[in-house]
């Protein structure tokens, strides 16, 4: 009886549990291991095909993709709050040179808030800047990252 409550609670949860899987592996994979960061999006590919990722492939709910600088990492909503959460970043991308890690929460672009995909996707296209501030939370601690996106 207590295992069938406690299984049907799981599955209910299944995706705040899958994304917590996420978040441990990707932390652990950050500070611990190269190959283990390889197989990221092997291990959570289900979460990770109906995550926001890939900013620089066009999306139907998003008609302004080709004008979109290309920022270099893989993002997620977050479930349970504002922001958007860095899956992987790409080497050698202007997320990577501003300094963007994996498990960073990207919560502001040049002053817009970012609560879900569709701010980011307004914040990132609104102007031409090649330079723009990200304020993200790693650690909890609020910190403030100049990204330029003229090398690209």
């Amino acid at each position: 009886m207590i295992s069938q409550l406690l299984m049907k609670r799981l599955i209910s949860n299944r995706r705040a549990v899958a994304s917590a899987l996420a978040l441990t592996f990707s932390v652990y994979a950050m500070h611990h291991s190269t190959s283990a960061r390889r197989l990221l999006p092997t291990l959570f590919s289900s979460q990770i095909a109906h995550a926001d990722t890939s900013d620089k492939a066009p999306f139907a709910e998003d008609p302004n993709a080709e004008q979109r600088p290309y920022l270099g990492c893989s993002l997620r909503s977050m479930l349970d709050k504002a922001g958007m959460m860095v899956l992987l970043v790409n080497t050698e991308s202007p997320a990577w040179h501003a300094g963007l890690k994996v498990g960073d929460i990207i919560i502001e672009i040049d002053g817009v808030k970012i609560n879900n995909i569709k701010d980011y996707y307004v914040a990132m296209a609104s102007n031409n800047k090649q330079t723009r501030i990200f304020k993200v939370i790693r650690s909890g601690d609020e910190r403030s990252y100049e990204v330029n996106f003229s090398n690209k």
